[in-house]
């Protein structure tokens, strides 16, 4: 399911490589300014990127710990 997401849905892999290898958990808000930067979008709002958080997690590839987000062991 991730392979096909990744194809299909922009921002997807990359979001889920930003939180893998960064040094610390990442915010939503942190991750919003990657993908606005890498991407050269404007997202405005944080909806976006949360469904794309959302199916990570649900796919159990990331966590959720006090308000950030890090790859689940």
């Amino acid at each position: 399911m991730f392979k096909i997401i990744s194809k299909n849905i922009l921002a997807f892999e990359e979001i889920y490589l930003f939180i893998k290898e960064g040094d610390e958990p990442k915010s939503d808000n942190e991750i919003l300014e990657f993908v606005n930067e890498t991407f050269n979008v404007n997202w405005n709002t944080l909806a976006q990127v949360n469904f794309r958080l959302l199916w990570l997690i649900n796919l159990g590839k990331i966590k959720k710990e006090d308000k950030r987000y890090s790859v689940k062991n």
